[in-house]
């Protein structure tokens, strides 16, 4: 069996670790990801530079991918009684009552661990941050099946470490979030917190009125030099104290929350997991506050899984999360197939096609056309090239369109999504679209920064039969000098249409006044007689 790797995606590192068919970590590999402004399309960006940068092989044999945990969701439902064929439905009546928005607009599972409870762990991220992360890993050629949350694998490890009859908590603090899981018998509890080591950036900040940039690299400083007490950086240690208290606040809400809730006595045994472990004054105050618990850093609990051949450099890597690496391992070695996979069917799909196809990938323009058309094929290729609508929205938001060309396509999305209902009774073939479809895409080569806007059948005086489409298209001029170009250029890509074997003409062309550098422009395609997908 070949190495595989697992990939995790934090705010500032992009960190990698590769593992055998022994479980045991053969090489880990940490690279910066440089991003200065905030927001997630500078985050983004600087991933896809960051992983572009990184050897074939590690790509190629990347098997789990771990999101941001600042962009991840987690809460504890309590479901009431009910039918196990309900069990779903109640699942989704309490996701509405617990998650802002509704629930198109997010991308969640759900995770159980021990009997006798009705409740689940429900997980989400949304589902526009995911759709654009997905187009950036499969830009990148990232070869991976699973995106899964760091708080559900560090979970999964720690149920393993766990002895019977005893109950562990593993606290991993981040830089934006931090994450507690505790496990006891036959009962798990997970949870996120916004209290992160950045808490000692602002304090830091603050009381030296320095920008928060720097007090961060004075806090770095110090973590490096915490045991020689650094002259002039003592007073670290006083915001360090404070964030180590306010974290044991939370580390006893939490255990308290556990055993009410499953019924458990309290924690034998703490674990500390994130670079902040490495600071003596963090630690020692933990230990204080919990004299009657064994206190532990995740890398001494886990170092049997640290192979032979790693350095001392890679186990620095892996040491800080190397539960969330030793729970993915155990999970793609078991084949769990009730892991959390934040993507949904359409994603997985998606992946699988563009594994099979990745000539399609470039072809944007079908994937646009089979996406609203919205139809359930027959055939699991033309399903997957619906499905690829996911990935163009992200490209759309990427382009160099502004905030109120993303906002005219996100409009656009939504009335694509109501003609879908209008269409549903018609009558298709398979290999027609995806040739009419595949002519579109070629002849719309000519106009650069067009999309298609809208898509609807269209009613003449032609018996019953509805044989014509209606096309709405916008298009973003960056030169408004080259306006009289346009025209010549839109009547370029109907002539190219028009030599396709389904299409007997296109006519009705309407070219509106241009808004904010986008020309919106509109044309009906008449269909032949003899072509397959007719509607009745």
């Amino acid at each position: 069996m070949k190495d595989s790797a697992i990939m995790r995606c934090g705010t500032n590192f992009l960190t990698l670790a590769t593992f055998n068919g022994d479980g045991e970590f053969t090489d880990a590999l940490s690279c910066p990801i440089h991003h200065n402004d905030s927001g997630d399309e500078a985050w983004l960006s600087a991933l896809s530079k960051t992983i572009e940068g990184i050897g074939a092989d590690f790509r190629s044999n990347t098997v789990l991918v771990i999101p941001p945990n600042n962009k991840i969701f987690a809460k504890y439902l309590e479901l009431p009684e009910v039918d196990r064929g309900n069990y779903r439905q109640a699942l989704k009546f309490e996701f509405q009552r617990n998650f802002p928005g509704s629930e198109e607009e997010w991308v969640w599972d759900t995770y159980r661990h021990g009997n006798g409870r009705t409740g689940s762990f429900v997980v989400a991220m949304q589902r526009v941050f995911a759709e654009r992360l997905l187009d950036v890993l499969l830009r990148q050629k990232v070869n991976f099946s699973y995106l899964c949350p760091e708080i559900v694998l560090s979970a999964i490890a720690l149920q393993g470490y766990t002895k019977k009859d005893s109950n562990a908590m593993l606290l991993h603090i981040g830089g934006e979030t931090s994450l507690i899981s505790i496990s006891g018998k036959n009962a798990h509890h997970m949870r996120m917190l916004p209290l992160a080591f950045d808490w000692v950036d602002d304090q830091i900040s603050t009381s030296q009125q320095i920008p928060t940039p720097d007090a961060r690299k004075i806090k770095l400083e110090y973590a490096q030099r915490s045991s020689q007490s650094p002259a002039g950086l003592t007073f670290i240690t006083y915001y360090i104290r404070q964030f180590a208290s306010k974290v044991q606040q939370e580390l006893k809400r939490s255990e308290l929350f556990f055993c009410r809730t499953f019924s458990q006595s309290s924690v034998n045994e703490i674990i500390l997991s994130g670079k902040c472990t490495d600071i003596a004054t963090f630690s020692d105050v933990l230990v204080e506050l919990n004299s009657d618990t064994k206190i532990e850093m995740a890398a001494n609990a886990m170092k049997s899984v640290f192979g032979q051949s790693l350095d001392a450099a890679k186990r620095s890597v892996l040491s800080h999360n190397i539960f969330t690496y030793v729970g993915a391992s155990s999970c793609i070695l078991e084949n769990r197939t009730k892991l959390i996979n934040l993507f949904s069917e359409d994603f997985k799909n998606q992946i699988s096609f563009q594994r099979r196809h990745p000539r399609y990938m470039a072809a944007t323009v079908i994937i646009v056309f089979a996406s609203i058309l919205g139809l359930k094929l027959l055939s699991q290729n033309v399903n997957f090239l619906e499905l690829k609508k996911l990935a163009l929205e992200a490209k759309l938001r990427e382009s160099t369109l502004d905030a109120q060309k993303y906002q005219e396509a996100m409009t656009a999305e939504r009335k694509l999504r109501e003609s879908i209902e209008k269409i549903k009774d018609s009558l298709y073939s398979q290999d027609a679209w995806i040739g009419l479809f595949s002519d579109l895409q070629k002849s719309i080569r000519v106009l650069k920064t067009a999309w298609i806007d809208s898509l609807k059948w269209n009613d003449f005086a032609d018996g019953e039969r509805r044989n014509a489409i209606h096309v709405a298209a916008k298009m973003f001029v960056n030169d408004e000098r080259k306006l009289e170009e346009v025209g010549g250029d839109i009547e370029k890509f109907l002539n190219l249409l028009r030599q396709s074997s389904g299409v007997a003409e296109t006519m009705n062309t309407v070219i509106a006044p241009m808004e904010n550098r986008v020309l919106a422009f509109s044309f009906d395609i008449r269909l032949n007689q003899d072509f397959q997908i007719l509607a009745q």
